[in-house]
């Protein structure tokens, strides 16, 4: 579910780039999803290594909301669990760190390109 719930993002930040010549398009895309996936298994790590703490509040506002709904996940495999889990996977897609982190990657690399193609006189 988390691999959805990255598609989903990627789809979405990736609309900033819609336009551009498909070959930088999918360098852009390829570099932004080994980003996101990274960031994503780094803010899980995170939020396992949280959990084992058991606190109940963190300096951090994202373990804040993350860490609930991860023990949601694990104290119910009732019939809600995909549910629950599919809610835990965007909310760690959709955390201000990483969407943060993404969506500056993504107007960096875009500004990048346009400026190379630019100067080289074609279109991105």
């Amino acid at each position: 579910m988390i691999n959805e719930s990255s598609a989903e993002y990627m789809d979405e930040v990736m609309q900033k780039c819609n336009g551009m010549a498909p070959e930088i398009f999918q360098e852009i895309e390829r570099e932004v999803k080994s980003q996101l996936d990274n960031k994503v298994e780094e803010m899980l790590n995170d939020v396992v290594d949280a959990d084992q703490t058991d606190q109940a509040r963190f300096d951090d506002d994202a373990m804040n909301e993350l860490v609930p709904k991860f023990r949601n996940c694990k104290d119910d495999p009732g019939p809600g669990f995909n549910d629950t889990v599919r809610d835990f996977c965007q909310s760690v897609v959709n955390s201000g760190p990483v969407r943060a982190d993404i969506e500056e990657l993504v107007t960096v690399l875009k500004n990048y390109a346009e400026d190379t193609t630019a100067a080289d006189g074609q279109v991105a």
